[in-house]
């Protein structure tokens, strides 16, 4: 099964020009060239999951979630090892979590979750990277206000509604200038795709 996947995938990307024509198996050593990558593996899986994020906080001792569809108090799943390293403090290191499904038993359980970092969602997640406005009528954009203790417009910049971040104007307009680019980049290694709004790839021809 596993090995039939790989094989349709490895077809999939090799009819994207994604993989060398000289390239004739997926077993190729050339093709496991990142497999050590944590950081670019977690932010491959985090593109591929949006909107299927989850963001994190602490009320009490162990951290609890949230999705945009205002779910809260979600837990990360017992079988997950997220679970032992988002509970440890020590190793509470990010705040995202993207995910496959929410699973309903003895609690509400983010189920299939992989750990993402802040970066990796600005760069490669949603439509695009946006200014963030000073609209007083949105919870994260006042959750961030509280968080400084700042009732007065804050700077920063957001993906959507759910997922922003505060920072200096300075610092948002580069971010927003880095991610014009990897846009680009992105588009530059698959000729003849375009993005839609939705951040869904189109044959140029339907566009």
């Amino acid at each position: 099964m596993i090995r039939s996947i790989r094989g349709q995938l490895f077809r999939f990307l090799k009819d994207a020009r994604l993989i060398q024509r000289n390239i004739g198996s997926p077993d190729d050593p050339k093709l496991n060239g990142n497999s050590n990558n944590v950081p670019l593996l977690r932010a491959i899986i985090g593109v591929g999951a949006y909107p299927n994020v989850a963001y994190g906080k602490l009320p009490k001792k162990k951290i609890e979630f949230e999705t945009r569809d205002r779910m809260k108090r979600l837990k990360i799943h017992p079988s997950s090892v997220n679970r032992t390293m988002c509970n440890d403090p020590s190793m509470r290191t990010y705040k995202y979590l993207a995910f496959f499904e929410v699973m309903r038993s003895t609690d509400v359980f983010l189920h299939t979750t992989s750990v993402l970092s802040s970066l990796s969602l600005i760069l490669l997640s949603g439509p695009r990277l946006a200014e963030l406005a000073d609209d007083n009528n949105n919870d994260r954009k006042n959750n961030i206000k509280k968080k400084n203790n700042n009732s007065s417009a804050v700077s920063g910049v957001k993906i959507d509604d759910f997922l922003m971040w505060s920072c200096s104007q300075g610092l948002g307009e580069r971010l927003r200038v880095l991610r014009t680019l990897v846009d680009a980049t992105i588009l530059q290694s698959l000729p003849g795709v375009v993005y839609s709004e939705a951040k869904r790839p189109l044959d140029s021809a339907d566009s």
